[in-house]
């Protein structure tokens, strides 16, 4: 009979927690909630300005549409970078087309070894030079 009363008990807290948990769900707008995963930092300088919320709720907004805006434009680019390099190669020999190839895979292969080049090596024990430890200053008399 005991073990009776706790189940119902804690049946009673768990629905009543899951009503509460339902409440608080649908007070919260679904804009916030969107706009917290959207987010990203703001433009340089602008986090020392001490925005409000709301104002920065609007860059936020600001800053989304332009993004938008400016990812079909770059993919626009991309396509006339495509077509121009297209009609540029068409007016050059097949020869010339090869030696263009070639070209190319070198400038690609001395960037790809300038890059290496510059990623530091981890430098071996023997390699290292020994720390000199610090002597203590003589004292004058």
């Amino acid at each position: 009979m005991k073990a009776l009363k706790v189940w119902a008990c804690v049946a009673v807290l768990a629905a009543g927690g899951m009503l509460a948990w339902q409440a608080v769900a649908q007070e919260t707008p679904a804009k916030a909630v969107a706009k917290k995963e959207t987010r990203g930092p703001l433009p340089a300088q602008y986090g020392k300005l001490g925005l409000s919320d709301e104002a920065k709720d609007e860059l936020y907004l600001i800053d989304d549409e332009y993004d938008a805006k400016i990812e079909v434009l770059a993919a626009e680019i991309k396509e006339l970078q495509i077509e121009r390099d297209t009609k540029m190669q068409e007016k050059l020999t097949e020869a010339q087309r090869t030696q263009l190839k070639t070209l190319r895979g070198e400038a690609a292969a001395k960037r790809a070894a300038q890059k290496a080049k510059t990623v530091k090596e981890p430098v071996a024990e023997s390699e290292k030079t020994p720390e000199v430890e610090a002597q203590p200053a003589a004292k004058k008399p």
